[in-house]
């Protein structure tokens, strides 16, 4: 079976909310939160935002920042996934 994944790449947590309305209108079958594109990203008011207000399953990714690594950006946003009881995986060895 085949999935469609859409990434949602809005600079704004309410544009990416309203993206991730669009998808699921559209058919897709998940979501793929890039966090790298929303502006001043705060992992502790935004987070819970996304999450709960999102109509599909979601994966929430950080692709780069040059002024913090993939694996700072983790940790720090690791707490508000576990507590939004949200799957987490950890970036593969040698990728941070």
């Amino acid at each position: 079976m085949t999935l469609l994944c859409v990434p949602l790449v809005a600079c704004t947590v309410e544009a990416m909310r309203a993206d991730a309305a669009a998808a699921a209108a559209a058919g897709a079958d998940l979501v793929e939160i890039r966090l790298d594109f929303i502006g001043k990203f705060r992992p502790r008011e935004d987070l819970p935002r996304l999450l709960r207000g999102c109509p599909l399953p979601a994966i929430a990714t950080y692709r780069s920042e040059p002024r913090l690594s993939p694996t700072m950006l983790a940790l720090a946003t690791l707490p508000y996934v576990v507590l939004s009881q949200a799957g987490y995986r950890a970036p593969r060895a040698g990728l941070v």
